[in-house]
C-alpha cells in the first residue's frame, strides 16, 4: 500500500516538474498573450533605441540639452567635453567638427543630456544627438526610446479627450506600426526618416499630453504580431463607414491578410462629411509638376473604379492632350491629401474655373479608424477589442 502510494507520488512530481519546465521554457502561453514564436528580433528591437534622421546635409546646426550635457567621440565612445549650459553651435569644416567655435578631434560626436531632452533648432525632442560630419555637411540623429516616440505619436495623432482604451489602442498601434518600419528599414546609420516634408513620424514634446503617455506607459512593451512577425498597422482618422483592403490603396503587393476591409459602426458620431473647391489651375498645374502633360481640364471622373467597400480605386481626369487615369492615391498625393481627404463616397462638380469635391471620412482607410476606435471605447470596447475588430487575425504580443 504505502509503495503504491509513493510511486504515485513520484509521477505526480515528475508531471508537475514537466509541467513548469514547459512553461517556463516557452512551450506554453499563459494568459492572453502569445509567446515571440522563436523570433528574436521582436525583443531585441523593442528594447533597442529608434535612431531617426532629422536633419540632412546641412552647414551648421544649433543644440541645446536644456541643461548640463556631456559630449562624447561618437566611434571611441571617449568624453570630449562636460557643459554645464548645453548650449552648441555645431559647424562642420573640412577637418571635422567645429563645437562653439572649437575644433574637435572627431567626425561624429553625441550630445547626451543629463535631463533626457534635447533642442535641435527650435524643437524640443528626448533622446540625445548624434551629429556626423561628411563631406563638409552634417547629418544629425536623434536617438531615443520607443517609448518616449509613442508618446509624441499618440499626441499628434489622437485628442486627450479621447476614451483611454482607444488612446492605448492607439499607443499599441503606433508603437507596431514604427517598429514595423525598423525592422524593414534599408538605411545606413539610422533606422528612418524624420525630415520635415518628408512623412515625418516623431514631433518632439510638444505633441504629447498626458492621457496619451498614461496610454503609453500602462501598455508599454506591447505590440500587434501576424504569425510571429511584426504586424503592418496604419491607421487613420476616419473611414465614413467602412475600412478599406490594403492592396486597394497600395497596391497588389501589400497582400496582408489582417488589413482588409471591415463596417465600422462606430465613427457615425464623429462621421466626417467634407466639401473641397480645387482650382483648375492648381491641379492642372500640379499634374503637369508630376510629369503629365496638361494645358486645360475638361472633366474629373473621381470614381472611374471603385472598391467594394465604396471607395474610388482610380480617377480619370480628362484634358487637351488626351485621358490621363491615376489611382485616387497618386491623385490624392498630386492635389494634397488634406485638399482631398478620403475616397470614400466620392462627387465631383464642375464650376467655373474649379472642381467641386465631396466626400466622407479623412485619410487612407487602411486599418484602424481612429473615431471608430473611440466610438467603441465609448461603448465599453477594451483596446484588444477595439484592435481585433481594425487588424483581425492578428495577435497581442507583450515583451
Amino acid at each position: 500500500m504505502k509503495t503504491t502510494f509513493l510511486a504515485k507520488y513520484v509521477l505526480f512530481l515528475v508531471f508537475v516538474g514537466v509541467i513548469v519546465f514547459l512553461l517556463v521554457s516557452g512551450c506554453g502561453t499563459v494568459g492572453p498573450y502569445t509567446n515571440n514564436g522563436g523570433r528574436l528580433h521582436g525583443e531585441a528591437s523593442i528594447s533597442a533605441p529608434i535612431r531617426l534622421l532629422t536633419l540632412s546635409g546641412v552647414k551648421s546646426v544649433s543644440i541645446s540639452a536644456l541643461g548640463a550635457c556631456k559630449i562624447v567621440n561618437g566611434e571611441t565612445n571617449a568624453q570630449i567635453d562636460f557643459l554645464k549650459s548645453g548650449d552648441l553651435q555645431v559647424a562642420c569644416s573640412e577637418k571635422g567638427l567645429i563645437v562653439n567655435d572649437n575644433h574637435v578631434a572627431a567626425v561624429k560626436i553625441r550630445v547626451i543630456p543629463e535631463g533626457g531632452k534635447i533642442k535641435i533648432g527650435e524643437i524640443v525632442f528626448r533622446g540625445i544627438a548624434e551629429i556626423v560630419c561628411e563631406k563638409n555637411e552634417m547629418n544629425v540623429i536623434n536617438e531615443l526610446g520607443i517609448e518616449e516616440l509613442v508618446m509624441s505619436q499618440v499626441g499628434r495623432e489622437v485628442s486627450s479627450g479621447f476614451k483611454p482604451e482607444a488612446l492605448k489602442a492607439q499607443a499599441i498601434a503606433a508603437r507596431t506600426f514604427v517598429l514595423h518600419e525598423k525592422s524593414h528599414s534599408k538605411f545606413n546609420g539610422y533606422d528612418l526618416k524624420n525630415l520635415a516634408g518628408e512623412g515625418r513620424i516623431y514631433f518632439g514634446t510638444y505633441t504629447e499630453h498626458i492621457p496619451g503617455n498614461e496610454a503609453v506607459d500602462a501598455t508599454r512593451g506591447i505590440t500587434l504580431r501576424y504569425q510571429g512577425e511584426t504586424a503592418f498597422t496604419p491607421y487613420f482618422s476616419n473611414c465614413g463607414g467602412y475600412t478599406e483592403d490594403v492592396s486597394e490603396v497600395w497596391g497588389t503587393d501589400s497582400k496582408e491578410p489582417y488589413l482588409i476591409p471591415v463596417p465600422c459602426y462606430f465613427c457615425k458620431t464623429a462621421e466626417h462629411t467634407w466639401q473641397s473647391e480645387i482650382a483648375k489651375s492648381h491641379i492642372v498645374a500640379t499634374l503637369s509638376a508630376a510629369g503629365h502633360s496638361v494645358g486645360d481640364i475638361f472633366d474629373i471622373d473621381p470614381n472611374f473604379e471603385t472598391s467594394k467597400s465604396g471607395r474610388s480605386k482610380t480617377v480619370k481626369v480628362v484634358t487637351d492632350k488626351g485621358k490621363i487615369v491615376l489611382s485616387l492615391n497618386e491623385f490624392r498625393s498630386i492635389v494634397g491629401y488634406n485638399v482631398l481627404r478620403s475616397a470614400r463616397s466620392l462627387t465631383c462638380r464642375q464650376r467655373p474655373g474649379a472642381f467641386y469635391f465631396t466626400g466622407k471620412g479623412w485619410g487612407h482607410g487602411v486599418g484602424m479608424c481612429q473615431d471608430g476606435a473611440n466610438g467603441m471605447a465609448k461603448l465599453g470596447n477594451d483596446y484588444k477589442g477595439i484592435l481585433r475588430r481594425y487588424y483581425p487575425g492578428t495577435e497581442i504580443y507583450r515583451k
